[in-house]
Order: structure tokens, then sequence, then C-alpha cells
């Protein structure tokens, strides 16, 4: 488990993913 990894996927990106993902499926439907 190197720190690296941990830098390259902070979790805040991930949850503007999932934001994101959220606002396009509403756009879509």
């Amino acid at each position: 488990m190197p720190p690296k990894r941990q830098r390259n996927t902070p979790p805040k990106q991930q949850h503007t993913t999932d934001l994101e993902n959220h606002i396009h499926h509403d756009i879509n439907e």
C-alpha cells in the first residue's frame, strides 16, 4: 500500500465523479 496510490486516487476526486455521474443521469433521464 504505497502512499503514491492514495495520492493518485484522492477521495475528493472520487466524490466529484459520483456527483457528476448523478447529474449526468438526471440530465439523461
